[in-house]
This record gives C-alpha cells, structure tokens and sequence, in this order.
C-alpha cells in the first residue's frame, strides 16, 4: 500500500541519515579536513562554472552587438 512504502522510504532515508551520522563520529581529523577541503572545492567549483557561463554569454552578447556594428 501506499502507507507502507511510506514507512518503507523514512526507515530507509533514517537509516541513511543514521549511517552518515556514525561515519561522521567515526572519521580521522585527517579525513575530516580531507571532507571540509573537498567540500569547499565543491563549492568554489560551482562558483567558478557559474562565472564562466556569464562570462561566456556576455562574450557572446558583445560579439553579436560588434558585428551588428560591423555590418551596419
């Protein structure tokens, strides 16, 4: 039934949640720097793609107004 996967997909997202958690107190300093520093590339790595996705549409946008110039 549907209740029963319900109560199916919170046990198994606990004991996900419970996994990471016991992972997490069971980790190194060593391993948790690794994971700070990982996740922080992460990030910056969003960041950078972002700006690089602007940076190339408005590329673009100015060479289509340079070359609407040219032409007219």
């Amino acid at each position: 039934t549907e209740e029963e996967r319900n109560t199916r997909l919170d046990s198994e997202a606990i004991s996900r949640r419970t996994r990471r958690q016991l992972a997490l107190l069971q980790e190194t300093e060593e391993q948790r720097n690794i994971r700070l520093n990982n996740e922080s590339f992460t990030v910056a790595n969003r960041r950078l793609t972002r700006d690089l996705m602007v940076n190339h549409t408005m590329f673009h946008k100015i060479k289509e107004k340079a070359y609407n110039l040219f032409i007219l």
